[in-house]
């Protein structure tokens, strides 16, 4: 009888260490990370981020110290692991989008919505981002620091979709007054930087009409978001 219980307990062990060489074993080396954004992301951009982590163990493969690497690329927001054994890595990225830029040392600085600051080009190179001037700011090594009637403009430029962000040149902030510069030389007078985003909506509905009714304007006052006031331009 106690052979038999020795028996047992040998088979017991047998299993228990040929499941932790197996769990070990470089069958569960990580071989690969699947990248998915939204938007076409430089995968290569990345690699640099990810290197140390090849050949991991993907079971034990420490999350925090993957998750730390990784944002510090400047193009992630925010991001999702997801795992396929026995030796591929998913990652779901949340990326910056650039939102806007500002003229600084004769270059454009192109920054995020929460000032991130993205790229940094020169002044006769075309970007269909709006230009942001009038605001103040401050450098904080790769990050822009703003007021916050800056970030609540930065927060409504971000969901704004990529046509609609095309079509506006300039914002100017000035003695409290925000204006907007479009690519069809019509200047929009906002007012105040308050309910910002009714007024961009309210915007975009004026447009939309005016291309409908083929009809070209020069000025458009949304300081009263009841009562739209629209110069329309001479034949």
């Amino acid at each position: 009888m106690e052979k038999k219980y020795q028996i047992i307990i040998l088979a017991f062990l047998f299993i228990i260490i040929a499941s932790l060489s197996f769990v070990y074993s470089p069958f569960f080396n990580i071989r690969e990370f699947a990248i998915h954004s939204r938007i076409e992301i430089d995968k290569t951009s990345l690699r640099p981020y990810l290197n140390e982590f090849y050949g991991e163990n993907i079971i034990f493969i420490n999350k925090e110290d993957l998750e730390e690497s990784l944002l510090e690329h400047r193009y992630i927001s925010s991001f999702e692991i997801e795992k396929t054994y026995p030796s591929k890595i998913h990652i779901i990225i949340q990326e910056r989008r650039p939102t806007a830029w500002l003229k600084n040392n004769d270059h454009k600085v192109v920054f995020s919505a929460d000032g991130i600051i993205l790229d940094e080009i020169e002044l006769e190179k075309e970007l269909f981002l709006p230009e942001i001037e009038g605001f103040a700011y401050l450098f904080s090594d790769q990050r822009l620091l703003f007021p916050q009637e800056k970030k609540d403009l930065l927060n409504v430029l971000n969901k704004l979709d990529e046509q609609y962000l095309k079509r506006i040149e300039k914002i100017n902030f000035s003695d409290q007054r925000l204006t907007l510069f479009l690519d069809d030389e019509i200047t929009v007078d906002f007012g105040s930087a308050e309910r910002l985003e009714e007024r961009f909506s309210l915007l975009r509905s004026i447009l939309n009409k005016l291309e409908e009714e083929e009809r070209e304007a020069e000025y458009i006052n949304l300081r009263v978001i009841n009562h739209p006031v629209i110069q329309y331009k001479e034949n």
